[in-house]
C-alpha cells in the first residue's frame, strides 16, 4: 500500500535536496526557508533524517555564500563552474555508454524533462529531481483512482534508486568526506544517502519483502 503523506514528502525532501546540491545561491542556500522545510518533511519520513536536517540546517547557518561557492568548487571541479565531474554518475560507472542510455530511456519513458537544463543527465541534481517526480506522478496517479498505475510507478522507482542510484551515491558520499573541508557538504552528503537508504527499505515492494 503506497502511504500518500511519506510519498508526498519523499517528493518534496528530493526536491529540496536536488536544489541544495545546485551551485550555491545567496537567495536560497543563505536562508532559512529551505532547510526548515526540509525539517518539515523530515518530521513524517525516518527519526535519522529528521536529526541530519537539524544538523545541516545548523552547519548551514554563519556559512559565507563565497565560501560555500569556493568549496563546491574545489570538491567538484576545480578548474569549470559548467562541469562538475564528481556530482556526475558517468563519474563512477565502467560501462558510460550503458548507463547514459538507461538514465535517457528512463527520463524518455517517465516523460520527465531535465529540472536543471545547464547540467548534464547524469547530474545529481536531475537524478534527485527525477525521483521527485516519479513521486509526483505517483500521486497524481493515486489522486485519478489509477492505482495498478501508480503502483507499477513505485515498482520502477524502487528499482531506480536500487539498481542504479543507490550504486554511485554512497561512492559521491565518501569521495565528500573524506575531500571536504567543510560540515555542510558533509551533512547535505550523509542526508542524501540516508534518505536514499530509508526509502529503498520502507519502500521495497511487497513482493520483495522479508
Amino acid at each position: 500500500m503506497i502511504n500518500i503523506e511519506i510519498t508526498s514528502s519523499q517528493s518534496n525532501a528530493y526536491r529540496i535536496l536536488a536544489r541544495l546540491f545546485d551551485f550555491p545561491d545567496g537567495n536560497y542556500h543563505g536562508e532559512t526557508a529551505p532547510y526548515d522545510a526540509l525539517i518539515n518533511e523530515a518530521k513524517r519520513l525516518e527519526p535519522k533524517f529528521l536529526g541530519l536536517s537539524y544538523k545541516l540546517s545548523r552547519s548551514a547557518k554563519g556559512q559565507y555564500i563565497e565560501l560555500l561557492r569556493a568549496e563546491y568548487l574545489r570538491l567538484f571541479d576545480p578548474e569549470q563552474q559548467k562541469d562538475f565531474n564528481r556530482l556526475r554518475a558517468l563519474t563512477y560507472f565502467d560501462q558510460k555508454d550503458d548507463t547514459r542510455n538507461y538514465l535517457l530511456d528512463a527520463y524518455k519513458t517517465n516523460e520527465y524533462t531535465l529540472g536543471y537544463p545547464e547540467y548534464t543527465p547524469d547530474h545529481l541534481c536531475n537524478e534527485l529531481d527525477f525521483i521527485s517526480h516519479l513521486n509526483e506522478h505517483m500521486l497524481i496517479l493515486l489522486k485519478t483512482d489509477s492505482s495498478i498505475q501508480a503502483v507499477e510507478l513505485h515498482k520502477f522507482k524502487c528499482l531506480f534508486i536500487r539498481d542504479h542510484f543507490i550504486k554511485w551515491l554512497p561512492e559521491l558520499t565518501k569521495y565528500i568526506i573524506f575531500n571536504s573541508t567543510s560540515p555542510y557538504f558533509l551533512q547535505l552528503s550523509i542526508i542524501a544517502r540516508t534518505v536514499l537508504v530509508n526509502c529503498i527499505n520502507r519502500d521495497k515492494p511487497e513482493n520483495e519483502q522479508g
